[in-house]
């Protein structure tokens, strides 16, 4: 469950890594969100993604999100080919990591308090 993790993922952004190995054993009936979210952490920090796993989705995709090869995984053999650009890019999130959201969530609070404050003039 490494790439649950955004800090520690957010390391690999700022070291300009261009290519993610992330193995992992999580199938069931999430293996399909384990996959995403893993996908979803390469685009924020711009890397490409290379996910074996034991169980569940095996997995190529590039720094853009674009899944190259993705095969279900039910045991401990099988072979996935694909061609993994390896690249690297800087993002949005790379540079300014949660900062946005920090600014969302204030904005939403003052939106808020703003609508509660007209609520009471009327």
């Amino acid at each position: 469950f490494d790439a649950d993790n955004p800090q520690f993922i957010r390391q690999a952004g700022h070291a300009n890594i261009e290519l993610m190995l992330n193995p992992a054993w999580n199938g069931g009936p999430d293996a399909a969100i384990q996959l995403n979210m893993a996908v979803f952490r390469a685009i924020e920090n711009g890397f490409s993604l290379l996910r074996p796993t034991r169980e569940g989705f095996s997995a190529a995709a590039d720094s853009h999100g674009r899944i190259l090869a993705v095969s279900r995984t039910t045991s401990s053999d099988g072979v996935l080919v694909a061609y993994v650009p390896i690249e690297s890019h800087p993002t949005l999130y790379t540079t300014l990591g949660d900062a946005f959201g920090w600014v969302c969530l204030i904005g939403l609070v003052i939106m808020i308090a703003v609508g509660f404050k007209q609520r009471r003039i009327r």
